[in-house]
């Protein structure tokens, strides 16, 4: 099941609970278009002919995700299949040092 199904033209048709905080992140709601910076930066987002991974930096981390097209439908679906959280190396040694 998609996290999202997207419009060609970037409305939001169909996003499910696991949205929520991407679409807090992008500041937009279902029903709305997905922000002209994320689809100018990802275009991928918006072709109905799509069938790649792509990584989007999210705050924290990276959202790794499948997208798409479904040219007979007319909707581009994606998966959210992976959230990473970015670390801060120099936290990771100070915890290590502390414990030495």
């Amino acid at each position: 099941m998609p996290v999202f199904r997207i419009s060609p033209s970037g409305k939001i048709l169909y996003a499910n609970k696991a949205a929520t905080g991407l679409l807090k992140e992008w500041n937009c709601m279902a029903s709305e278009k997905l922000p002209d910076q994320l689809t100018s930066e990802y275009p991928l987002l918006l072709n109905l002919w799509s069938d790649e991974e792509l990584a989007i930096p999210v705050s924290g981390g990276t959202c790794r995700c499948a997208v798409i097209g479904f040219p007979d439908a007319d909707y581009i679906g994606i998966y959210v299949h992976h959230l990473t959280a970015y670390t801060d190396p120099t936290a990771v040694d100070e915890r290590i040092m502390a414990s030495v």
